[in-house]
């Protein structure tokens, strides 16, 4: 009987104890970014690509025009296209930069809108054309000093099965392209570029398109 009554006590203690605490707080409510964490809108990358949108209208105001969730991109100051931001389309356009290419009209430089499409889990980027078309940028895109060529890449399959691309602007039709995926290009002066490319030294048996060399 000695050892009995002090482990009834402590457990009497505990089980008023546990009666008695007070109950933790309800946990705040769940963010939309939380629930969906691969989605665009409602993020942080959100607001930072609103932000930056904002500095490159700032430094090119002549470039488009933002009334709430409608952009209308411009070229030499006409409105050219308008998107609006549509929950079952492209729920944002973003401007991302601006890309200065050649008028053959003025025989100077203008800047072109470079948007990103967000919608779900993906997202398109492209280049507004004078005419309101479309060039899809799948990375990064360089144009040259004076305008007339612009460099892209496309390195998103694998390194080395991706294009690397240069156009003659405004002529988009006339291009050379090459199968390797490239980074960090730069173009030295109007006719020379440099970057970083992936291409295959020696065959893979498994994979012929696969390699890791640069």
């Amino acid at each position: 009987m000695r050892f009995t009554f002090p482990l009834l006590t402590i457990v009497l203690v505990v089980s008023v104890y546990a009666c008695t605490k007070p109950k933790d707080p309800a946990p705040p409510p769940v963010a939309h970014s939380d629930i969906t964490p691969y989605s665009f809108i409602g993020t942080p990358k959100e607001a930072a690509a609103k932000l930056n949108e904002s500095l490159v209208l700032r430094d090119y105001p002549e470039l488009a025009n933002r009334k709430g969730n409608t952009l209308t991109i411009r070229y030499r100051g006409q409105d050219v296209v308008t998107y609006t931001d549509d929950p079952k389309g492209c729920a944002r356009y973003v401007i991302e930069r601006a890309v200065m290419t050649y008028d053959e009209k003025t025989g100077t430089r203008e800047p072109i809108a470079l948007v990103a499409c967000h919608f779900g889990t993906t997202t398109n980027r492209y280049l507004v054309l004078p005419d309101g078309g479309k060039y899809a940028v799948t990375d990064d895109v360089a144009a040259s000093p004076d305008g007339r060529f612009l460099a892209t890449s496309d390195s998103t399959v694998t390194r080395s099965r991706g294009a690397f691309i240069v156009i003659e602007w405004p002529n988009i039709e006339k291009r050379a392209e090459f199968p390797a995926g490239c980074t960090h290009l730069k173009w030295q002066d109007d006719s020379h570029l440099t970057a970083d490319c992936w291409h295959a030294d020696t065959p893979n048996p498994l994979n012929p398109n696969e390699s890791e060399a640069m």
